[in-house]
């Protein structure tokens, strides 16, 4: 993706892309697909949750068609794989498609990125994840709509340092995000097991605005990384955890804790499964 110096001084928003792309109604064209009536309301927490768990259960991550076609934030690309095409995308895309759907039910959300290296980064190249900041209520609450191992499936209150957990899946896990004590806006994303007694450092992250030129910078890297590290990724979620394919293994995680994994040494069968059952 081509990146001028000019996009580094453009910000991205969700307002300016939705007037770019008003020939969309995100409600008409998503909550069909995650079996909501077109009136459905987020009126509290748990509607957001239900909203993120049927999300995340109808649109797999993959990152096939990126490498194959090349990254784009193009919002007709993000439709026509995601809504149309039923094939998921990476956490960039899912994220500015859940985006969209937030600011039509008037919820005011923002586009973050994790921190490029910093003491807080606990997952190797964890700078190219991006998720969303909304503000409910007069709080405001980190949403991450796209199914990963990072996911946990509820909105994060941003300064609730006791913590919280998930209601509509079998995860276990406490999150919280609190500030850091060194590095000034910086917060931190936690996560803790019942068998671990501190919190254990996700990503960090910041709340200032991102430009259209780290976009395209991360979009690139995305595939870049992804060719070298890898390759070939997806997850899809099923009731009690999620399938998860990369670097030749194809890996059955429960949420209870336990794998399963199976060494894969030729990529076409596995496509061809993915296309005819997920």
């Amino acid at each position: 993706m081509e990146i001028n110096d000019k996009d580094y001084f453009l910000h991205f928003s969700y307002e300016e892309l939705k007037l770019a792309n008003k020939k969309y109604n995100f409600k008409e064209i998503i909550l069909p697909k995650l079996n909501l009536e077109i009136d459905f309301q987020l009126n509290c927490l748990d509607d957001f949750e239900l909203l993120m768990v049927k999300f995340a259960e109808h649109f797999p991550y993959n990152n096939i068609d990126v490498l194959k076609d090349g990254p784009t934030i193009d919002m007709d690309y993000i439709v026509e794989t995601m809504i149309e095409k039923e094939v998921g995308n990476i956490c960039l895309n899912h994220n500015i498609l859940f985006g969209m759907l937030l600011q039509e039910f008037g919820i005011k959300v923002q586009l973050i990125k994790a921190i490029d290296g910093g003491e807080n980064l606990v997952y190797p190249n964890i700078g190219l994840h991006y998720c969303n900041v909304m503000e409910f209520k007069n709080k405001k609450y980190l949403v991450d709509a796209c199914f990963t191992f990072l996911s946990c499936y509820f909105p994060i209150e941003i300064g609730n340092e006791i913590g919280q957990s998930p209601k509509l899946t079998n995860n276990t896990k406490i999150y919280r995000i609190i500030e850091s004590e060194t590095e000034n806006g910086v917060l931190i994303y936690q996560e803790k097991t019942n068998s671990l007694n501190d919190f254990v450092n996700v990503f960090s992250f910041n709340l200032n605005p991102i430009s259209v030129g780290q976009l395209k910078y991360s979009a690139n890297y995305f595939v870049e990384f992804s060719n070298i590290l890898t390759g070939l990724v997806f997850f899809l979620k099923f009731d009690e955890g999620f399938y998860y394919y990369t670097n030749g293994i194809f890996k059955i995680s429960y949420e209870n804790g336990t794998d399963g994994i199976i060494n894969i040494n030729n990529n076409t069968p596995l496509l061809r499964i993915k296309k005819k059952y997920f």
